[in-house]
C-alpha cells in the first residue's frame, strides 16, 4: 500500500522498483482490481496500480500531482464531481464513468452471468431483458434520491440521504423491489427544504448538460448491495439453493465484467478515450 511518509522523490520513482513506467494510484483494492482490468483492456500494462487506503489519502496524492511534486497518476471516483459548477479535467487524473467503479461493473449482462454462475443454472434459465428491467426499474425508482443525494453533498448540507444498503427502501430486507411508498415518504421532508429542492434541481440540469443519466450517479455501493438482493431471490426463484455473499457476489461481478467490458458496453468510450491520453 502507498504511503505518503515516503519522500517526494521517492513516491517519484517507487515506479521502477516495480519496473513501471509510472504509479497508478487508487482508493482502496477493489479499485485495483477494476482499473488493471480496464488497463488491460487498452494494452496500457505499463502502470503499476496501488491502494492508498482512502478517498481522503487520494486526494493527498491529487494535490501532489496537481502542483507538479510527483510524477504519477490517479484514478478516483466520479462521485457528484462532475455536477459542481466546475469541474477540473487533467489527463492524469482518470475517473470513472459514474459515481463509483460499481455503476461501470454492474450491468444486464454481467448481472445474468453472475447469476448463472452463482446459481450453476442453465444459461436459457436467465433472461438478460429481465436483468435489465429489473436494473432499469430499481435506478429509475431512486431518482429523485440521487439527485438530492448529490444536493445535499454539493451543499455540505448534512442531511442523510442514501447511505451504502439500499434495505430501507425495499419491500422487505430481502427483496430486490423498491417500496415506492417508502421512497415517496422520504422524498417529501426533502423536497419541503428549499435549498435542497433548488440545489437538486441544479443537479438535474448539470446531468442532462454532461448528457449522463442520473442513475450514473447512484452510489456504488448502494447499487450492489441491491444486485445482491437480485441475484439471491433470482437464483431462488430458478430453484437453486445457491446463496452468493456479498464479497463472493463482488468477485463474480468483477470477473463478469471483464467478460463483458467490450465496444458494446456503454462506458466503454469513456474509459478509453481516458486510457489512451495517457
Amino acid at each position: 500500500m502507498a504511503d505518503l511518509s515516503y519522500t517526494d522523490e521517492a513516491l517519484s520513482v517507487l515506479s521502477a522498483f516495480y519496473g513501471a513506467k509510472k504509479m497508478l494510484y487508487v482508493e482502496g483494492e477493489d479499485d485495483v482490481l477494476f482499473w488493471e482490468l480496464v488497463l488491460e483492456k487498452f494494452n496500457k500494462t505499463d502502470l503499476k496500480v496501488q491502494p492508498v487506503n482512502g478517498a481522503k489519502e487520494l486526494d493527498k496524492y491529487i494535490i501532489k500531482i496537481l502542483t507538479n511534486t510527483i510524477d504519477a497518476i490517479v484514478a478516483r471516483d466520479l462521485d457528484f464531481s462532475e455536477l459542481q459548477p466546475t469541474s477540473n479535467i487533467d489527463p492524469r487524473i482518470l475517473n470513472t464513468f459514474g459515481h463509483s467503479i460499481e455503476n461501470t461493473i454492474i450491468s444486464p449482462a454481467a448481472l445474468c452471468k453472475v447469476i448463472r454462475s452463482h446459481g450453476r443454472l442453465e444459461g436459457s434459465k436467465v433472461n438478460e431483458d429481465e436483468c435489465r428491467e429489473w436494473l432499469t426499474s430499481f435506478t429509475n425508482a431512486f431518482s429523485d434520491l440521487v439527485l438530492f443525494d448529490a444536493a445535499n453533498e454539493l451543499e455540505n448540507a448534512g442531511v442523510p440521504i442514501l447511505s451504502s444498503n439500499c434495505s430501507r427502501f425495499m419491500k422487505t430486507q430481502t427483496s430486490p423491489i423498491p417500496d415506492l411508498e417508502k421512497i415517496k415518504n422520504y422524498l417529501i421532508p426533502l423536497q419541503n427544504n428549499q435549498k435542497l429542492q433548488e440545489a437538486a434541481t441544479q443537479a438535474r440540469n448539470k446531468v442532462l448538460e454532461r448528457q449522463k443519466e442520473i442513475s450514473d450517479f447512484l452510489r456504488g455501493h448502494f447499487l450492489i448491495s441491491a444486485a445482491l438482493k437480485y441475484a439471491n431471490a433470482t437464483i431462488k426463484k430458478l430453484g437453486s439453493s445457491k446463496h452468493p455473499s456479498a464479497d463472493g457476489f463482488f468477485s463474480s461481478a468483477i470477473l463478469a465484467f471483464e467478460s463483458v467490458f467490450n465496444n458494446k458496453h456503454p462506458h466503454y468510450d469513456h474509459y478509453r478515450d481516458q486510457i489512451i491520453r495517457l
